[in-house]
């Protein structure tokens, strides 16, 4: 099982909430935005730029249905949880 992750003043361990947060962006109950990656980005960096935190790299991960890695091709459709219905729906 993996570490804690700190986000948004709660803790959630993100072995249960990979699922959680794919299975809610899925049904609409944790909304989201889509971002298409341009070339050499990463998802810590992306992580950063609409969290504020690259260590929540994981969310878009979860979000995405992409895996574990932070690094993606160019031109991939991302899918960016907002954080207030994660923390809401997973915290």
């Amino acid at each position: 099982s993996r570490t804690s992750v700190y986000g948004l003043n709660s803790k959630y361990g993100t072995s249960k909430a990979i699922l959680l947060i794919r299975n809610g962006v899925n049904i609409g109950t944790i909304r989201s935005r889509q971002y298409i990656t341009k070339e050499n980005e990463r998802l810590d960096i992306i992580a950063g730029q609409f969290y504020g935190d690259g260590t929540l790299w994981w969310v878009i991960a979860a979000g995405s249905g992409i895996g574990w890695g932070i690094q993606v091709p160019s031109n991939t459709k991302l899918v960016i949880p907002v954080l207030e219905d994660v923390s809401q729906f997973v915290g």
